[in-house]
């Protein structure tokens, strides 16, 4: 008995031991385990070092989680071609997207092919954010929905809004030639002229890869009443008027190829990429872009001094408003492996102090109350915001060719190509006829 006893007493220390020990092991393996969330977005230099930076703070925020970014660039297809895999495989939680305003045709585009995320919204691959308290965090929910609003309903978030269709300029050499800031396309033709004068390239724009178009796209916006962009849509869709009886798409052409003869020198075979870093090392006056690429002119050289404004494509210095394009939204697909921390995530980059961060390093017009940020040349759309326009867009038939569409057309306007503005009008016209009929 004692020996059964004493037997007894040892299995049983035995068993409390081991499970003491599983114990530990079961607690060691837990602190180690970790969980990884998977984020998209397109290659910016500037955006994806903002959230690099967020993610270590998420992180360290939430011990266990690790923030796995994914990115590729919007050209070639490449980043299209992710976010369909990832879709597909139900492997990303959360993507960023560029605003849905735009995106969205109208019923009586005929055979147009919605955009993915349309399309994704409309299956219920994307999660209403519409009701989530952080969205108070933002400006307004009116300004909110006008971006990533869909029928009603909220389906991301903003982070990032841009101006479009102006230019940087070198502010040491419009001190140098005593040039103010052009309010007027006459202004703005005047300084092409002092620049050209002097042997300098007045304006940069990398026609080759069609970023050439926002100088048309400010010129059509401008020159038409905001609230006219979806009867013009119609219209043209309709066959009530078109690329050859509008008046303003001549004018505008017309004041296009004008300024073209103040473009760098083989323009048209001149990328987009490299040319914040050629207009910040020199070689031109003035560069043709949105203000999405300020923190690359800043990178190629952190000692230029240099600020942005719409360019004025009419005689009017009240019309030549800025465009105002969504950008960088944060939204969450409803088959997110971790939906919940995907939520936690989009939460935690909402929170004013987190969000100011972020908008220091991007240098986009900010979507929260930010007053100053980090860089002088960050903002300086800022006092434009009064006298602003959210960009338009003119939908182009799926099936139309070239000289229909806003982003190649100018290709095939003289000198560069072998069109006068009327000849390319009435092509546009019956490229655009044989699409849509």
């Amino acid at each position: 008995m004692k020996i059964r006893r004493g037997i007894s007493v040892t299995v049983v220390i035995l068993i409390l031991l081991m499970a003491f020990l599983t114990g530990c092991d079961s607690k060691k393996s837990s602190s180690s385990s970790s969980v990884t969330l998977n984020v998209t977005e397109w290659t910016n230099p500037s955006a994806i070092k903002a959230t690099k930076k967020l993610n270590k703070e998420f992180e360290k925020a939430h011990p266990g989680v690790h923030v796995h970014l994914v990115d590729a660039p919007t050209s070639s297809s490449a980043w299209d071609n992710l976010n369909k895999t990832q879709m597909s495989a139900h492997t990303v939680d959360v993507m960023a997207q560029f605003s849905i305003s735009n995106q969205v045709p109208k019923s009586y585009m005929k055979n147009l092919q919605p955009s993915m995320l349309e399309q994704w919204i409309d299956a219920g691959q994307i999660k209403d954010l519409t009701n989530e308290p952080f969205i108070d965090k933002y400006f307004s929910k009116k300004d909110q929905m006008n971006l990533m609003g869909y029928k009603g309903k909220l389906y991301g978030v903003t982070m990032a809004a841009y101006g479009r269709g102006g230019v940087f300029y070198n502010e040491a050499l419009f001190k140098k030639y005593n040039l103010s800031i052009p309010k007027t396309y006459d202004q703005l033709v005047h300084v092409c002229e002092v620049f050209a004068s002097h042997n300098i390239t007045p304006l940069m724009v990398g026609a080759k890869d069609g970023w050439d178009q926002m100088i048309v796209e400010a010129g059509i916006q401008q020159s038409l009443p905001h609230d006219q962009a979806d009867t013009l849509n119609k219209e043209l869709w309709t066959g009530k008027t078109t690329w050859a009886n509008q008046p303003v798409f001549k004018t505008v052409m017309e004041r296009y190829q004008k300024l073209s003869q103040y473009f760098e020198p083989n323009a048209f075979g001149e990328p987009y990429a490299p040319t914040p870093g050629l207009f910040a090392n020199g070689k031109a006056a003035m560069l043709v872009d949105g203000t999405f690429d300020g923190d690359a002119v800043h990178q190629a050289n952190p000692n230029l001094k240099f600020s942005w404004f719409p360019l004025p494509m009419t005689d009017d210095p009240e019309k030549n408003t800025m465009q105002v394009a969504g950008d960088f939204s944060w939204t969450i697909p409803t088959a997110a492996p971790h939906q919940k921390l995907a939520l936690e995530y989009v939460k935690f980059f909402s929170q004013p102090k987190h969000y100011k961060e972020w908008e220091n390093i991007v240098g986009a017009i900010p979507t929260q109350d930010i007053k100053k940020l980090s860089q002088p040349w960050m903002g300086t759309e800022l006092e434009y915001l009064d006298n602003m326009q959210y960009e338009f867009h003119i939908f182009t038939p799926s099936n139309a060719g070239d000289l229909a569409y806003l982003q190649t057309d100018t290709a095939y306007l003289k000198p560069q190509g072998k069109y006068t503005v009327d000849q390319l009008l009435k092509k546009a016209t019956q490229q655009w006829t044989a699409a849509t009929h």
